[in-house]
């Protein structure tokens, strides 16, 4: 899995609380709405439920616990870092960072293995701190408006937090109870790309367990197309209103090697 599919799939798997933009939810009832035909009622309101925790938090901050196995192999990575991600609004992208602090392959001795990835509503930063390498990507055009983590809309789909009908148009959501040994007070949901789309996905499955409490992911477990086992755990998630401008834009190092990725093939080095 190339490190831009790695960043992808976090984001996809983990980011999922607090995705999107868009017009606040309407004061929540007491019952819900009537649930779309083929949906049965239990999921749509898990559904509901994530979309409404989406917009509840405009920032959030997580340890988390990264792990990919390739079982054809039998080679694993895992990784220890953090997550930033900061809702977008009118005036304002969505933007995410995340930092890995280690790295253990195979099972071996843990190592420091700093990288950071930042995406500032425009450019999507990769910094390999062992290396001394820095490429910046730039995924939105200048003075383009768009929504980057929506789904069907932008480079960075989220399936998770989304509203309800882009989720149930991309995506059969299935439900089942809790067995021995899973994350405590939590729901699960599995979502599967239908078909039609099942190529502009990053995986081909995913399972999410959900905090009751607020609504966000504990735990995710993904398969990418090359049958890779995604597996990421979410600690000490923590919603402050906002983060500085700061967080999400990396500077330039000096001494580093340094590239950069313009969307204009003509100015690509």
């Amino acid at each position: 899995m190339s490190r831009l599919t790695l960043i992808l799939t976090l984001v996809a798997t983990g980011l999922s609380g607090a995705c999107g933009g868009g017009p606040p939810l309407p004061a929540a009832t007491t019952k819900p709405a009537t649930a779309p035909g083929g949906l049965s009622p239990r999921i749509f309101q898990l559904l509901q439920k994530q979309e409404k925790a989406g917009r509840k938090y405009p920032a959030i901050r997580t340890d988390i616990s990264y792990e990919v196995v390739n079982p054809k192999l039998g080679d694993s990575e895992t990784r220890e870092g953090w997550i930033t991600f900061h809702r977008g609004n009118e005036k304002q992208p969505a933007r995410f960072r995340v930092h890995f602090d280690t790295l253990c392959q195979d099972g071996g001795r843990t190592v420091k293995d700093q990288l950071d990835y930042a995406f500032d509503g425009r450019w999507l930063t990769v910094l390999k701190h062992r290396v001394k390498q820095m490429v910046r990507y730039e995924i939105v055009a200048k003075d383009e408006k768009v929504q980057p983590l929506k789904l069907g809309k932008g480079p960075f789909p989220l399936p998770f937090g989304q509203e309800v009908d882009d989720v149930i148009k991309f995506f059969l959501p299935t439900t089942r109870a809790l067995r021995k040994g899973e994350p405590k007070d939590t729901d699960y949901l599995k979502l599967v790309p239908h078909a039609r789309y099942r190529d502009r996905m990053a995986f081909t499955r995913l399972e999410m367990w959900i905090s009751r409490k607020q609504g966000l992911p504990v735990k995710t477990i993904s398969l990418d197309h090359s049958k890779n086992i995604t597996t990421v755990i979410f600690k000490n998630i923590k919603t402050p209103k906002s983060f500085p401008d700061k967080m999400f834009l990396l500077p330039r190092k000096a001494g580093w090697t340094y590239r950069e990725k313009p969307l204009d093939p003509m100015k690509s080095d």
